[in-house]
């Protein structure tokens, strides 16, 4: 729409100047007047397009819908308009009279005040852009810096869930022991005490904590604090699969079973060089949502989503509160071009190799403008493709320039009116007379 705006600005402009010259100059008067009507009438169709544009930015969800409706209403004028102008060409070119010499001096008046408008309008705008070029910077560097604490936060709260497990697994010499007796079957301790130990391990753990399993060396569940569990073969489970000596963090999941969001957290259990099974922790990520539901730096529009690179959301999200919902667009695409592209894995480690990522913007579901950062979460997170997707709404970041340029385009219709009335004058003085005569 800006290329058409701009261009009804070049357009009307050069008309101006062009009718200006052909009035006076042209024997006949009658053809030019109506022609020029039309195209002011054109102009005036993209000036109401800019208004529109411009009170996007600050109308509602409903008002907005119904302004893009009235939007195409105005385009399907301006449609009919080229339509008849050119039929105006035509019979021109054929001869045919289409106008009256009594209307040539208000044409010309009309076009004086299309081309004063023109000018200011294309000003404002030529200025908006430029300005919005640099809020856009300043936000670039606004937007990465809010989103990188986050991310910083979440990798933090990894390598906790890490040394978590590992404290657990090593320190814990009671279920290690009693995890050997059981599988040896030398009596010296039971499945009940297991149990016991992990309902205790349950209770004194995080509140977030709500699940603790132990499985063998073959992957069957011999203890848990959810009884239903036992005897269930966990072996082709990422938990079990993946298990590590740095411990293994799983993506974050819905737990159908539990109705509730979860990570697992697991480590083996070895003793003396033996692997004896794998201790296990489900949890809900309470704090990685307390990280990410933060509202410090992220103003009455801005939001901080967990995603990971098949652009499922991973956290509540701060409008609607869905989890696990489906996002594409220009951020998510650039969190996943960053894992093609940039991340690198090392045997412990994510690493993201430094790179110039512009600010995205986009249209969210609710038809409102988006400015959007995005960052991954690095650090001890191999195997987890994560970004943190920070997001604000462009009203609520161009709010002082959108201000900025209302207050511009209404000192310029002060300034229109004065000169309309200057040159109402002056015509009434000078050219009266001139015109007079140039129509006889």
């Amino acid at each position: 729409m800006n290329i058409l705006i701009i261009s009804i600005y070049a357009v009307s402009g050069g008309i101006f100047i062009m009718s200006i010259w052909s009035t006076i100059k042209a024997k006949n008067k009658n053809n030019s007047a109506v022609l020029y009507s039309q195209f002011f009438i054109l102009y005036i169709v993209g000036l109401f397009l800019c208004f529109l544009k411009i009170y996007q930015q600050f109308a509602s969800e409903n008002l907005v819908r119904a302004m893009q409706g009235f939007g195409q209403i105005l385009f399907a004028i301006a449609a009919i308009n080229l339509i008849y102008i050119i039929k105006l060409i035509w019979d021109i070119n054929n001869g045919r009279k289409i106008g009256s010499a009594s209307a040539v001096t208000t044409i010309i008046f009309l076009l004086f005040i299309e081309f004063i408008i023109a000018g200011s309008s294309f000003t404002s705008f030529y200025f908006y852009e430029k300005s919005k070029n640099i809020v856009l910077d300043q936000y670039k560097d606004y937007l990465y810096a809010v989103a990188n604490s986050r991310s910083s936060h979440i990798s933090t709260l990894i390598t906790d869930y890490k040394k978590m497990i590992l404290a657990d697994s090593t320190a814990n010499l009671g279920v290690i022991s009693c995890v050997e007796g059981i599988q040896s079957n030398n009596g010296s301790c039971s499945k009940e005490q297991l149990d016991e130990m992990l309902e205790e391990r349950v209770k004194s753990g995080m509140e977030s904590d709500y699940l603790a399993t132990v499985l063998d060396k073959n992957g069957q569940v011999i203890s848990s604090t959810d009884n239903s569990l036992t005897g269930e073969d966990w072996s082709l489970r990422p938990a079990f699969i993946n298990r590590t000596s740095e411990g293994y963090i799983s993506d974050i999941f819905y737990d159908e079973k539990y109705n509730r969001q979860s990570i697992e957290i697991s480590h083996p259990i070895v003793k003396s060089g033996d692997f004896l099974g794998v201790w296990i922790v489900r949890k809900i990520p309470n704090d990685i949502y307390d990280v990410l539901q933060d509202r410090t730096n992220l103003g009455d529009t801005g939001e901080a989503i967990l995603i990971d690179t098949n652009g499922t959301v991973l956290s509540p999200q701060r409008f609607t509160g869905e989890t696990f919902t489906k996002m594409d667009n220009s951020n998510v695409s650039g969190c996943r071009d960053d894992f093609d592209k940039y991340v690198v894995e090392t045997p412990t480690s994510l690493i993201v190799n430094k790179h110039d990522v512009p600010v995205a913007e986009y249209t969210n579901k609710f038809g409102r403008g988006i400015l959007g950062a995005h960052v991954v979460v690095e650090g001890l997170t191999k195997g987890l493709k994560w970004c943190v997707l920070l997001e604000i709404g462009e009203q609520e970041a161009f709010s002082s320039l959108n201000q900025n340029l209302l207050e511009a385009l209404i000192f310029s219709l002060v300034i229109v009116i004065i000169l309309i009335c200057i040159f109402i004058f002056t015509f009434d003085f000078f050219f009266r007379k001139l015109f007079k005569n140039s129509l006889n």
